[in-house]
């Protein structure tokens, strides 16, 4: 059973969220500040993190920034600051999906559950293999030779896509409607954001040179 952490100071919008993750077989966590956020984390194991980004203790975009410098568990921004540059932002600091308030409970719920499958929470792990680099989708993380790096489920899910078809050119609006399921082409900063992350994650264990720009198209990952 998933364990999902709700972290917003609005305790009905908490339980509120709790109530249809549980209908849907998932076990929930509330906390009401970051700081409160902060010890669940450290006292237990969380699958993923629902965040308001409006929290009395601290801004939640440098929380969500400070788990990822150290934690790759998936993150999903909720806010009721909508504009595209809120959102760019919130993904930028490493969030893995935003969601507008207000917002329907079950779509937040297809959310979670399909960042939760695209993270490896399945009964038999897949691997994919690729000359000298392996990715374990069902264990979160990359192998290149000796050398590991762990990987968000959105990480993860773009390197995957990208490594399953070798050397096949792809534009940024096609990614954001076949990973993101977004059509708008404005938010294709959100594609450079996770490029980015994932290829400093890459250079660290020496793979970085594979995932390619080609310049006024979109992105590639080659290994010849």
């Amino acid at each position: 059973m998933a364990k999902i952490l709700v972290v917003d100071d609005v305790k009905e919008i908490g339980e509120l969220i709790k109530v249809y993750l549980e209908q849907a077989g998932m076990e929930v966590v509330l906390a009401y500040t970051g700081q409160s956020a902060l010890r669940e984390i450290t006292a237990q194991t969380v699958d993923l993190i629902i965040l308001d980004l409006m929290l009395p203790d601290m801004n939640g975009l440098e929380l969500c920034y400070s788990l990822r410098r150290s934690n790759p568990i998936p993150v999903i921004i909720v806010s009721a600051k909508g504009e595209e540059l809120d959102r760019v932002s919130g993904l930028e600091r490493g969030a893995d999906d935003y969601v507008t308030k207000p917002f329907f409970p079950r779509e937040l719920v297809a959310r979670v559950l399909s960042i939760l499958r695209r993270g490896g929470l399945t009964p038999h792990p897949e691997e994919l293999a690729l000359g000298p680099l392996r990715i374990m989708r069902g264990e979160g993380r990359v192998i290149f030779f000796d050398h590991a790096a762990l990987l968000t489920p959105k990480e993860l899910d773009l390197l995957w896509h990208l490594a399953s078809n070798n050397g096949i050119v792809f534009r940024r609006e096609e990614l954001l409607a076949q990973l993101w399921g977004w059509l708008n082409a404005a938010n294709t900063r959100t594609v450079d954001a996770h490029i980015k992350r994932l290829r400093h994650k890459l250079d660290k264990i020496g793979a970085g040179k594979y995932l390619r720009t080609v310049w006024g198209v979109g992105y590639k990952f080659q290994i010849d």
